[in-house]
């Protein structure tokens, strides 16, 4: 089986999404390093309650992650009304694009959307069913340094 096969299999969903987390946080850790910033990671123990997967502390700024991933042509996801309105400053969504080497068997590097800053998430861009379209999203499509820089300036 390759990790493209095992990404696929929809029975394991939640836990492909917690290894996609592993890897964000590594990977913003070291973009973050790499500009002598230090980031804390606060997951969530309590599942959806709250409507955040975890808490990201940078410099004093506190980011409320909802994270989704996406392999193939997904192109709204559920996001927690909940979270909206209770951080509606301090709320990230970040959609992380997954592919694969050539083999099936190694992530490529992963490719994140966010909320466009214009369109700061309210409650008017989630349509009916609490889902965001991509289109709510910036069209941009970062790397994790670039990320980083926007996620703690």
């Amino acid at each position: 089986m390759t990790l493209q096969s095992f990404f696929n299999t929809s029975k394991m969903s939640v836990y492909h999404e917690k290894m996609i987390e592993h890897v964000f946080i590594a990977e913003l850790a070291q973009a973050l390093g790499r500009r002598h910033k230090k980031v804390d990671c606060l997951a969530s123990r309590s599942g959806d309650l709250f409507g955040y997967d975890f808490v990201l502390l940078c410099d004093g700024v506190s980011k409320y992650v909802q994270m989704k991933t996406r392999v193939g042509k997904t192109d709204s996801w559920k996001v927690n009304k909940q979270l909206v309105n209770q951080y509606p400053q301090e709320f990230e969504l970040i959609v992380v694009d997954i592919s694969y080497d050539s083999t099936g068997n190694k992530l490529n590097n992963l490719k994140y959307k966010i909320i466009e800053r214009s369109k700061k998430i309210s409650p008017e861009l989630i349509s009916s069913g609490e889902k965001i379209k991509e289109n709510k999203l910036d069209i941009q499509i970062y790397d994790i340094d670039s990320l980083s820089s926007i996620l703690f300036p």
